[in-house]
């Protein structure tokens, strides 16, 4: 870098080091390159440091090569594997062929055997055949013993042959060459906007049993996350996840996990029906609020309004119930429900001023919900989609603007942008955003849409990928980042102020056991 800047002077001809660079497309070479005295003439433009900017594409560099030797040594992989493959498959055809070689050689001696032998009888038979002409009787059932014992060797070589039909090596080898392998799935990570980093800074917290769902406090110094039907509470002290306690009480698998922004309270819903208030004491000390079952099916969703005063819930009973929250007291209580016709509830959002509910089901439906004159949700309308396919996952991102992600196998794999006209929410095609194609999973629910209004970064899962959004000038909603994971089953969570986004994979360690991730974003 030293020697490369020795040849460049900053437009004002200063004559001094380069010791900045200005981050401006529009700029030329030279316009780029300042020196401290053309830093001082400067407005507030973006500008940084040399040694920062060397260090920051060192880390791209460096990013680059890892990607390179991760794509080489896939590849040989594969070439190992075809060669292991090959080796074996060889050694298993010269014994299918020694097998058949010596089936041959038997029924050749076996042949070559009935040459040397003379029809069985005797005189006395020889004259019956001679008055009656059976000569031709004989020699039918000499024929048909010979047959019987020829057909015998013939069978034994068929099936042997049949077996090179059957081989698993030439279909393991088939699969192997067939693959398609995209460049930007060998990096699991792939970064499409400079200003985030997404990187990773620890991946040292292990759990194979199932974690369906992530909540972190409104300190983001504590994380609560699912292990089956027990809460864990950790630390997020140093970047790293430091166990606190667990929490049971809960008989089924935990579904949604939120947590107050307001104070030390958590709320949990699970696949046993039931929803639970849980309020912290001290550092491994929580109370529970009672058991309740008001509904019927398992719990999907779960929203907190901003006032934290009360709880929406969607299920697979096909109904959203409304809860009255007490954070400060632990109390929860029933209110009324919101019955729908049909449709497992999958997901929940409300807008700004939160006045609309948007619910999504798994009969391809979503519903607009308006709060009345009694401060109550009605039913308003059904939205009409082009995109017929079921999806879980959606979030408003102001007061008249909500996505909603696709989510079957054979899917178009997109985000659909949805504005409000008139009272009907439309979508609009020209906003819609194309994911990678993915025809073999199902996107499963849960892990909801993250959205940090302030730095306007969007959190979406999607299949395998979890997706970085960003809300650019002009109402432009862009993929900023691309994180691509193991496998489906991966719930997450971002920190209150946009910074690190912690998720947890079910085969993300590499001898295929689940695995928390944390990125820096």
């Amino acid at each position: 870098m030293e020697q490369f800047l020795k040849n460049f002077t900053c437009k004002n001809n200063h004559n001094k080091s380069i010791t900045k660079l200005r981050l401006n497309k529009q700029l030329s070479d030279q316009e780029r390159f300042m020196c401290d005295q053309c830093e001082k003439q400067q407005s507030n433009e973006q500008i940084l440091d040399i040694q920062f900017v060397e260090q920051i594409i060192n880390d791209f560099k460096k990013k680059q090569q890892e990607s390179i030797q991760n794509f080489i040594q896939f590849k040989l992989e594969q070439v190992f594997q075809i060669e292991n493959t090959i080796l074996k498959l060889k050694s298993l055809l010269l014994l299918l062929l020694e097998q058949i070689k010596k089936y041959i050689d038997d029924w050749r001696y076996f042949i070559q055997s009935i040459n040397n032998q003379k029809l069985p009888g005797d005189f006395k038979t020889d004259i019956d055949n001679l008055i009656y002409n059976k000569w031709d009787d004989q020699l039918k059932e000499y024929f048909s013993n010979i047959e019987e014992k020829n057909s015998a060797w013939v069978q034994k070589i068929e099936i042997n042959l049949g077996n090179f039909q059957n081989f698993q090596e030439i279909k393991k080898c088939q699969q192997i060459l067939k693959q398609s392998i995209i460049l930007n799935d060998i990096s699991p990570v792939r970064v499409n906007d400079n200003q985030i980093s997404l990187a990773l800074i620890n991946n040292s917290t292990y759990q194979n049993e199932t974690c369906n769902a992530i909540s972190i406090n409104k300190t983001d110094k504590m994380i609560a996350t699912s292990k089956e039907n027990t809460i864990v509470i950790w630390e997020f002290v140093d970047r790293k996840m430091q166990f606190v306690t667990q929490l049971d009480r809960h008989k089924d698998y935990i579904s949604c996990l939120v947590f107050s922004k307001k104070v030390d309270c958590l709320i949990s819903a699970s696949y046993d029906k039931t929803i639970l208030s849980w309020k912290k004491l001290d550092q491994n000390k929580w109370i529970c609020s009672g058991l309740n079952f008001q509904h019927t099916g398992q719990i999907n969703c779960i929203l907190l309004n901003k006032m934290e005063n009360q709880l929406i819930s969607g299920s697979s009973d096909q109904r959203i119930l409304v809860w009255d929250v007490d954070c400060n007291q632990n109390k929860l209580n029933y209110l009324y429900p919101l019955q729908l016709t049909a449709g497992d509830v999958e997901g929940l959002t409300m807008n700004d001023s939160e006045t609309i509910l948007v619910s999504s089901s798994n009969n391809k439906s979503i519903i607009i919900w308006r709060k009345g004159n009694d401060d109550k949700w009605k039913f308003s309308t059904n939205v009409t989609k082009f995109v017929e396919e079921f999806g879980s996952r959606i979030s408003f991102l102001n007061n008249n603007k909500f996505i909603w992600v696709s989510g079957e196998r054979d899917s178009l794999d997109c985000i659909c942008v949805f504005y409000e006209h008139k009272e009907e929410f439309l979508e609009n095609n020209q906003k819609r955003i194309n994911l990678q194609k993915n025809n073999k999973e199902f996107d499963f629910h849960l892990f909801p849409i993250c959205y940090n209004q302030e730095k306007k970064i969007i959190i979406v899962k999607h299949k395998l990928r979890i997706y970085v959004l960003k809300e650019y000038p002009n109402d432009e909603l862009k993929i900023a980042g691309t994180i691509t994971c193991k496998s489906t089953r991966i719930f997450g969570s971002l920190t209150n102020d946009g910074q690190f986004l912690i998720y947890w994979d079910a085969n993300g360690s590499d001898a295929g056991g689940g695995q928390y991730f944390i990125y820096k974003i």
